[in-house]
């Protein structure tokens, strides 16, 4: 049984979609974990009295945080990407930038 064609008559580039999937994925989870850092540090600056304190503090901390996301992200991602089949050949690349000797 054949699958229905996309609208447009063509085939979604795989690619595309998990590079899609990844822009997605790294501007929510860079915002969602700097605006909980940032209302976090608001909370427990008004319930302590202590001005700008922890939101310093945690807003700081979530910039190593996000970054770490967007790395665990990226990979996930690689590993989804399609390797080509037939373009190459098992042993019949080299190495050295495909310059001949």
């Amino acid at each position: 049984m054949n699958s229905p064609e996309p609208p447009g008559g063509r085939k979604p580039n795989p690619i595309l979609e998990v590079g899609i999937s990844v822009a997605a994925q790294v501007g929510i989870a860079v915002v969602v974990v700097v605006l909980a850092a940032a209302l976090g540090g608001i909370f427990l600056d008004r319930l302590l009295g202590t001005r700008p304190l922890f939101t310093i503090v945690l807003v700081v901390v979530a910039c190593p945080v996000s970054l770490y996301l967007v790395y665990r992200v990226a990979q996930n991602a690689v590993a989804k990407i399609p390797m080509p089949r037939g373009k190459y050949p098992r042993g019949d690349y080299d190495d050295e930038g495909g310059q001949d000797e």
